[in-house]
């Protein structure tokens, strides 16, 4: 386990990349025929699929940086944040169990998300 994470009081904290609950965590998966490198660019692409931009969707699969993808995310057209906020708990649910379905070099995420229960999972920056 990553040593920006924290268990206690039921609680996981993380905040990097490091971190296999972080939407920027490498993690190669596949959904409906479609192929994303970190929970971040699917939710990104399903933002721009779900607003229908045909634009900003196909750079969002082409970004190799999750930061990049959060960017562009920013740039969907025809955003609309009631619809939004509908949806997002559903998208980024459906992408965090797609990123540890796959085995191979990602069962250990698997067997990370089985060992703390999916109890509380919080994402922070920590306290300097």
């Amino acid at each position: 386990m990553a040593s920006n994470s924290f268990y206690g009081n039921n609680f996981t904290f993380f905040y990097t990349a490091k971190s296999p609950f972080s939407q920027f965590h490498p993690a190669d998966f596949e959904v409906s025929g479609v192929k994303y490198n970190c929970a971040e660019q699917y939710m990104m692409h399903q933002k721009a699929v779900l607003f229908g931009d045909d634009e900003i969707a196909p750079q969002i699969l082409s970004a190799e940086k999750p930061g990049q993808m959060k960017a562009l995310g920013r740039k969907v057209k025809n955003f609309d944040e009631q619809i939004w906020r509908e949806n997002r708990e559903r998208i980024v649910k459906e992408g965090n169990l797609a990123k540890v379905k796959p085995c191979g070099s990602y069962c250990r995420l698997r067997i990370v998300c089985s060992l703390v229960n999916i109890i509380n999972l919080l994402r922070g920056h920590p306290v300097t």
